[in-house]
């Protein structure tokens, strides 16, 4: 049982990785270009890169069924 979760381990970790990795570049592709600022209800802001840096970590960790908590998305109750 010990290998099993060391082995689920790694791999959820080989995966936000490559999630944080494409999403950086993501993140430099808008900022070394035009882009605008959203003021979101509360005063903060939000950027194109924000939503496309969301949307990539999004795509990667959803398929490993770990909830997923983030400023960007509707929030989950988690139990």
């Amino acid at each position: 049982m010990k290998t099993v979760n060391k082995l689920k381990m790694k791999e959820n970790l080989e995966i936000a990785i490559k999630a944080s990795i494409s999403a950086g570049k993501e993140i430099m592709n808008v900022y070394n270009s035009d882009f605008n600022v959203e003021i979101k209800v509360d005063k903060s802001p939000l950027t194109e890169a924000d939503k496309r840096a969301n949307a990539i970590i999004n795509s990667f960790l959803i398929p490993t069924e770990i909830p997923i908590i983030s400023e960007e998305n509707k929030q989950i109750d988690y139990s």
